[in-house]
């Protein structure tokens, strides 16, 4: 899958990618103050125990800039009958650009068209106006609050 905006392109990933994120996240993000693991070490555990997982039920894709294929972020998209979860992020020094809205309003219909009787679901942080206001922007709407997570339910409304 290879898709394409007016700055980015949105590639599967590869090897090099990884180790731009382990060196960001290692070096920016701190464990929860309820949990002994970073979200990374997190990432690390899930993507070992998912790495035979068929496309269909895990898909991670890298987003880079077309003009000298710089990682700026991706998004991940997990099944979970009868949805997908959908994450999300963008590194700090490309934030507030709009390229996570560019890059989502092209994969998201990719994904509805290839799978149209499935919802797309997101969880937010509670702190993160900017990722909520931006799933607002993309129509999804929010449901409800799930305080074990301290996270906003967010699913995509059908078009």
């Amino acid at each position: 899958m290879l898709l394409k905006t007016s700055r980015l392109i949105l590639r599967p990933f590869q090897l090099q990618d990884y180790s731009h994120l382990h060196a960001h996240h290692t070096s920016t993000i701190e464990p929860h103050p309820n949990q002994e693991t970073t979200l990374f070490d997190e990432l690390d555990l899930f993507m070992s125990e998912t790495s035979d997982t068929p496309i269909e039920k895990y898909i991670q894709i890298a987003i880079v800039l077309k003009e000298n294929q710089t990682l700026i972020g991706d998004i991940t998209v997990t099944y979970r009958n009868p949805s997908f979860a959908l994450s999300f992020a963008t590194l700090p020094e490309f934030q507030r650009q709009g390229y996570m809205q560019e890059a989502l309003l092209t994969f998201l219909p990719y994904l509805e068209k290839r799978y149209p009787t499935l919802n797309i679901i997101c969880l937010v942080p509670k702190n993160n106006p900017s990722s909520q206001q931006l799933l607002y922007n993309l129509n999804f709407k929010q449901t409800q609050y799930i305080s074990d997570f301290d996270c906003h339910l967010y699913i995509r409304q059908k078009e």
